[in-house]
C-alpha cells in the first residue's frame, strides 16, 4: 500500500471512528460495562483461537530472532488470558467516569459554576508487541465514552487483531457500534505518521 492509500486507510478509520463517537459518547453506563463483560465472555470462548494466533506471533519473532525478553512479553498462554479476562471483569465494575462532578465554584455574582467529565472524543494509541495492551486501551475507552484506534506493534498483529474482534463483537452484543475500537491492521510505519498528522480528526494521540 502507498503513502497515499495509507493516508486515505487512517482517514476511513478515523470516519468511522467519529460515527462511533456519536453514539459511545451518549450511550449509558449499563450498556457500556454490559459490551467489556460480554468481550470477557468472547474471549474466553474463543481463547484457543486466540493461543492459536499468538503462536504465528511468537513463531515469527524467533524467526527473526528477537530476544528472550520480548518474546515474553508478546507471549499469551492461559494464565494472561486469565488475567486479561479478570481486568475487563474489574473494569466492568468500576465507578463511571462520566459525569462526575470534578470542582465547583460560585462566583461573586452568584452564579454557581459546576466542571463535569465528559468523554474526550476519538483516541488514537500507539503501543509495542503487547497484546494484553490491545485489550486494556480498548476497554478502557469503552468504559469512558471514548472511541480508541489502536495501532500496536507489527510483531503482535496477529494476536491484536483477534482481541480488537473479540471486543467489536462485545460491542455489536450490547447494541453499540463495533467501530467504537478499530485496530489499525496496516504495519507500515506510514500508519503511525498518518495518525499523528489527523489534525481535527483524532483528538488525543
Amino acid at each position: 500500500m502507498n503513502s497515499k492509500n495509507i493516508f486515505e486507510y487512517i482517514k476511513n478509520i478515523n470516519k468511522k471512528s467519529k460515527e462511533a463517537f456519536n453514539v459511545i459518547s451518549r450511550s449509558s453506563s449499563k450498556d457500556r460495562n454490559l459490551a467489556i463483560l460480554n468481550t470477557s465472555k468472547i474471549i474466553r470462548k474463543e481463547q484457543g483461537e486466540i493461543l492459536k494466533a499468538n503462536e504465528i506471533d511468537i513463531i515469527n519473532a524467533k524467526k527473526k530472532q528477537l530476544n528472550n525478553a520480548f518474546v515474553d512479553r508478546l507471549l499469551l498462554d492461559d494464565k494472561r488470558i486469565d488475567n486479561i479476562v479478570e481486568g475487563l471483569n474489574q473494569i466492568s465494575e468500576m465507578s463511571d467516569p462520566i459525569g462526575v462532578e470534578l470542582s465547583k465554584w460560585t462566583q461573586p455574582n452568584g452564579l454557581n459554576i459546576s466542571r463535569i467529565s465528559v468523554p474526550l472524543g476519538i483516541i488514537g494509541i500507539i503501543y509495542e508487541s503487547r497484546p494484553n495492551v490491545t485489550i486494556d486501551a480498548g476497554s478502557l475507552c469503552i468504559k469512558s465514552g471514548n472511541t480508541a484506534i489502536l495501532r500496536g506493534g507489527s510483531d503482535s498483529i496477529n494476536s491484536s487483531k483477534i482481541l480488537a474482534k473479540c471486543m467489536q463483537k462485545g460491542l455489536e452484543s450490547a447494541n453499540l457500534p463495533g467501530n467504537t475500537v478499530q485496530l489499525v491492521e496496516n504495519t507500515d510505519r506510514e500508519a503511525v505518521s498518518a495518525m499523528l498528522t489527523s489534525t481535527g480528526e483524532i483528538d488525543i494521540i
